[in-house]
């Protein structure tokens, strides 16, 4: 298909986590660099029990990443089967991704969020 961005891929795990990724770099049978990487999570549709398509929800693979153009190194040994998702998923993917990286920015500017940094002087449980 002319014009496809080939380096967007959909890949599916050993453990059967399936992700949407932009595939960097693969250096066969020792490491796969990869950035963007959202993981497609199976919704169910209980307002159509009877409907055979699936929905998905996409989130990033890594929670609480600050940045998802950083790259991640993947095994390919973890990996069971790779493939170039449709054009529909592509469009999909990369409006989710910008949702996604623009929440991420206006975040940053706010206070806490709801993860706790560890320091080892403080005691993250106490009761009153």
């Amino acid at each position: 298909m002319a014009g496809r961005d080939r380096s967007i891929q959909q890949v599916r795990f050993l453990d059967g986590t399936e992700v949407l990724a932009n595939i960097l770099f693969w250096e066969e049978d020792t490491m796969i660099e990869a950035n963007n990487i959202l993981q497609m999570i199976p919704m169910e549709d209980m307002e159509h029990p009877d409907d055979s398509r699936m929905y998905y929800i996409l989130k990033p693979l890594v929670l609480y990443t600050d940045d998802l153009a950083k790259i991640t190194i993947i095994n390919p040994a973890s990996i069971m089967t790779v493939t170039e998702p449709s054009d529909t998923m592509v469009s999909q993917y990369r409006s989710s991704l910008a949702e996604i990286t623009n929440a991420m920015d206006d975040g940053k500017d706010e206070g806490p969020t709801n993860v706790v940094s560890f320091d080892s002087k403080k005691r993250l449980l106490t009761e009153e």
